[in-house]
């Protein structure tokens, strides 16, 4: 019996590299790092995108710029798009009387804009982002959410797209939906389910 469904935020309800990428850039550019580009890793914090791209950056500069893109992160949100039928599988979870939550690597300010703007927000009941616990792939998210939702991992189903949320769900045994509407995780094999569009999950819960 399904008591609870999660979602990824990031490329699995919404489009928003090129938002998240904007907000980086301009955050860069604040702190005297002239980029038009960054490179990009599916999933993963701000903190984890400057390493890869700066390795040799101070932590103490690298936290100053990720704090300050969070900050204006909502400045760029009409370069993010609601990814087709997501409003829709959100109805048909609640319909179905199931708890709907959140487990992003977002930070709670974030993720509040980013409900806010599409009108999303009553639909979550349960929210677990990076203010709570270690980031994906790290499963402490995952144990947060069940700690506060009150269900077990063989009660609930997690919905992301990336490596990082396979590796999570795997760790802490919850069986994950990979979205692969914008791309395909190179971990894809390891997800319990694939879909290629989110109303293609009515035919599993």
């Amino acid at each position: 019996m399904i008591e609870a469904v999660a979602f990824d935020f990031d490329d699995t309800l919404i489009d928003g590299k090129e938002m998240h990428h904007a907000a980086i850039i301009e955050a860069l550019d604040k702190f005297g790092y002239k980029r038009k580009r960054v490179k990009w890793i599916r999933g993963a914090t701000t903190e984890e995108i400057l390493a890869l791209n700066f390795p040799n950056m101070d932590e103490e500069i690298k936290k100053k710029i990720a704090v300050y893109k969070r900050s204006i992160v909502q400045k760029h949100l009409p370069l993010a798009k609601l990814l087709p039928d997501a409003r829709d599988i959100l109805d048909y979870i609640k319909s179905k009387g199931i708890l709907i939550g959140l487990i992003t690597n977002n930070t709670h300010g974030e993720i509040n804009h980013f409900l806010r703007y599409f009108k999303l927000r009553k639909f979550f009941k349960v929210i677990v982002g990076i203010d709570d616990a270690k980031p994906k792939p790290s499963p402490e998210m995952f144990k947060v959410f069940m700690r506060k939702a009150d269900v077990k991992p063989k009660e609930m189903f997690y919905v992301g797209d990336s490596d990082y949320d396979i590796l999570a769900s795997k760790k802490a045994r919850v069986k994950i939906i990979l979205n692969t509407k914008i791309h395909k995780a190179k971990m894809a094999d390891m997800a319990d389910f694939k879909v290629k569009s989110l109303k293609e999950i009515k035919g599993i819960i």
